[in-house]
């Protein structure tokens, strides 16, 4: 019912991927897998089904890829490896449903932690991660890896304790009050520095004392009712947790103790056959799901089978046997929708069908439902949409880090614009204090500080790049440095707030102007600096980006309307420069307000092309993507 959480200690299971799950198998002598299925090898075992050792064939060729990666590569490369291995994300996507847009953004919240990590860590390994991430949450941090229910959600909450935390529910479940699970087994690992914790703790019970505290916290989170499961008698496996005992001690009447495996409610008298008395008994454990949830399943069932048809060989003889198993699955899966078409139509749903399954058209919930847009938007953000909304969803929305892959052009073209931001930084600081200007000496030694050979991938592609530097800096200094001294403002911070007369929200777009200078007649010129090529005289003239540029000179920073506004391409020291009136503006602030409407909207379909693909780095997490 509305209000209720459940409380695992932990997320106890790890998804593995659509089409990648374990399932149970009977082999011969308890045969442990890696033996079964050796690199290079499957078995011949009869007891093994043959879609089982798809399975287990392609999650093994998996771990055994990415484990020859550990030793160089960081968690978040690993992580989108697996993804990308896995076909994870790409089927969420391609599902559409509210779980499915939720745990994709939970995966992104996952990864973008893991980026910084690795950002921070260059040369840190995976190993190295996983301990950080297990003293963090013993420390009492929080991962924000969470995209919570809205609140008219009718439904059960399920997340760990270190979400729960500040959180209140009217009915609050913990499951699992078992020995080993509470506390675990692991104990204190002691990575983490004793004296730093908040709270201080001696003796060997540290690792139980947190134990404690983190029940503590899972308890208080109930509002009126509260629920707490354990096992006992000859036949659990585990004894209930020591703690058990201890919540039994200190209670009065306030606790009921039930024991379910020697209590039996009778069926109620209405049920008149089996089936009858099974669904009214199975109502009292759990509700079960709507026409909209048994849709939802088939879709992200029939999502999953069709990509483990893709990925098996149809000329292997394993291989065929499993595809036939898989297809057969898919037929029923279809028999199923089928049956269920007109259940459908009279819950107001249309009916699913593989065409929406394989075209992905849209019949799945809402993504603004479940993850909310940013609070601003910038030329990037609008640049992103235009070429394909669901880029756009990637970036902006489920908020996934983009492959942490090197690119020399944009590794070249970022070290060139932060040294030259830093030297005219410096020039001005060193003029206003009545020093000597920097010299070409010192622009170079900044370039060179900024410079990161590991962003180039290789030694060649470096190579390549390092002898365009002298031309860059050449060109920097001779072109633009003679000007220098007109500039007013450097990397200018902006935030322009522009009204939607229909009532909607106002648009925030923010951004950073590279450089503002005063021109002669007392107006401004806006320049923006740009690395690789020259684009057209009639690009400038229709940028939208140099458009929000002078509407922020006008609107928001109180320059008024720039008489020229300027591209300067530093690598050939070419100017572009074009004029933008008001009249243009007002109709650059109307295509603004469009555009995100159009974003609020909540329109993300792909809109796949050889060119844009290509060029997306997530086009492999992309069930639409040529």
């Amino acid at each position: 019912s509305n209000g209720e959480a459940a409380l695992p200690e932990a997320d106890s299971d790890a998804q593995i991927g659509a089409g990648a799950q374990l399932l149970p198998t009977d082999s011969p002598d308890d045969a442990p897998t890696s033996q079964m299925l050796a690199p290079g090898r499957k078995s011949t075992t009869a007891a093994t089904p043959p879609a089982t050792l798809v399975k287990l064939t392609r999650l093994l060729t998996t771990l055994d890829e990415l484990h020859a990666e550990t030793w160089r590569e960081g968690p978040h490369t690993i992580l989108e490896r697996y993804l990308e291995l896995t076909g994870t994300v790409l089927d969420l996507i391609a599902t559409g449903t509210a779980d499915a847009h939720r745990q994709t953004a939970n995966i992104g919240s996952f990864l973008r932690f893991a980026a910084d990590w690795q950002k921070a860590h260059p040369k840190g390994s995976l190993g190295e991660f996983v301990n950080y991430l297990d003293a963090y949450q013993e420390a009492g941090g929080e991962l924000q890896t969470s995209v919570e229910l809205s609140e008219d959600v009718q439904g059960v909450r399920l997340m760990t304790l270190y979400q729960a935390k500040g959180l209140e529910y009217p009915h609050v479940f913990i499951p699992q009050l078992l020995q080993d699970e509470w506390p675990t087994k692991e104990g204190w690992s002691g990575f983490f520095p004793p004296e730093l914790l908040r709270e201080n703790i001696e003796g060997e019970d540290l690792h139980a004392e947190e134990e404690r505290r983190l029940l503590y916290v899972a308890m208080t989170r109930a509002q009126e009712t509260l629920m707490l499961t354990t096992h006992g008698g000859p036949m659990a496996e585990k004894p209930a947790s020591q703690f058990v005992n201890e919540i039994l001690d200190g209670a009065l009447g306030e606790v009921e103790l039930i024991d379910r495996a020697n209590q039996w409610t009778p069926v109620p008298e209405a049920a008149t056959t089996e089936t009858d008395a099974a669904l009214a008994l199975a109502r009292r454990v759990m509700p079960l799901p709507t026409k909209r949830e048994r849709r939802l399943e088939l879709r992200l069932r029939a999502a999953e089978l069709v990509g483990m048809i893709e990925s098996t060989d149809g000329a292997d003889p394993e291989d065929a046997a499993a595809r036939a198993v898989f297809a057969q699955e898919l037929a029923e899966v279809g028999e199923r929708a089928a049956m269920g078409a007109d259940a459908s139509r009279a819950a107001g749903l249309d009916p699913i069908t593989f065409r929406e399954i394989a075209g992905d058209s849209g019949t799945g919930t809402n993504l603004l439902e479940i993850v909310p847009l940013p609070s601003h938007f910038s030329y990037s953000s609008y640049s992103t949409y235009e070429a394909c909304p669901m880029r756009y969803a990637f970036a902006y929305v489920y908020k996934i880090p983009e492959p942490s892959r090197p690119v020399g052009a944009l590794t070249f073209g970022s070290t060139a614009h932060d040294a030259f931001e830093a030297f005219t930084k410096d020039r001005r600081e060193r003029l206003a204090r009545g020093e000597e200007p920097p010299t070409r000496d010192d622009l170079e030694r900044l370039f060179r500080e900024r410079w990161v050979p590991t962003g180039f991938g290789d030694r060649a592609t470096e190579e390549t790049y390092q002898r365009r530097v002298t031309t860059l800096l050449d060109n920097f200094w001779d072109g633009e440095v003679a000007t220098l001294g007109e500039a007013i403002e450097e990397e200018r911070q902006f935030e322009l707030v522009i009204e939607d007369p229909s009532g909607a929200p106002p648009v925030v777009v923010t951004g950073s102007i590279d450089r503002i200078d005063r021109l002669p007649s007392g107006g401004v010129e806006v320049i923006d600096y740009k690395t690789g090529k020259v684009s057209s005289q009639k690009g400038v003239d229709e940028s939208l980006q140099l458009s929000i540029y002078a509407l922020a000179c006008r609107d928001a920073l109180g320059l008024g309307t720039p008489e020229r506004v300027t591209l300067y391409f530093t690598e050939s020291a070419t100017r572009l420069s074009t004029t933008r009136t008001d009249d243009q503006l007002d109709a650059a602030r109307a295509d603004i307000l469009a555009r995100t409407a159009r974003i609020r909207g909540g329109d993300f379909a792909a809109t796949p092309s050889a060119d844009a693909c290509r060029w997306c780095n997530y086009a492999r997490l992309c069930p639409s993507r040529m």
